[in-house]
C-alpha cells in the first residue's frame, strides 16, 4: 500500500488527507475511501457493541495540562476541579460510589529529541 501511495505522490498522512476522495476511491475502491476518512480521524465502521446495553460502572474525568504545575495550590485546584466534575456527573445520574481512584501520568518531552527526528 505504501508503494502505491508513494507512486501517487503521497508520502505522509497529510498527503492522503489532502488528496481527492474520488482519486483514492477510483484507485483503491472501498479501501481508498477508508484511507481518506481515517486520514481525517473519521471511523465510519459500526461499533462492535452497543454501549447503551451495558450499565454504567464508573465515572471519570481527565485533563491534559498545557504546562507543568509545580505549586501546591495550583495542583490542588486542578484536582479539586476534576473531583467536582465527577461528583456533578454522579449527582446528575443519581449514583453514589465506594471507591475513589486517582492517577497522574507524567510525560516529559525533550525538544532536542524531537528536532533530531
Amino acid at each position: 500500500m505504501e508503494k502505491h501511495l508513494n507512486n501517487m505522490g503521497m508520502y505522509t498522512l497529510g498527503d492522503v488527507a489532502n488528496s481527492s476522495l474520488d482519486r483514492l476511491r477510483k484507485r483503491f475502491g472501498v479501501i481508498g475511501e477508508q484511507l481518506y476518512y481515517h486520514a481525517w480521524g473519521v471511523d465510519l465502521s459500526p461499533p462492535f457493541i452497543d454501549a447503551k446495553t451495558f450499565p454504567q460502572k464508573s465515572i471519570g474525568k481527565g485533563i491534559t495540562l498545557l504546562r507543568d504545575y509545580w505549586r501546591e495550590n495550583e495542583i490542588l485546584t486542578v484536582v479539586l476541579e476534576l473531583c467536582e466534575e465527577v461528583a456533578k456527573q454522579a449527582r446528575e445520574i443519581g449514583k453514589v460510589g465506594r471507591t475513589v481512584s486517582f492517577s497522574v501520568r507524567v510525560i516529559h518531552v525533550s525538544l532536542g529529541n524531537l528536532m533530531d527526528e
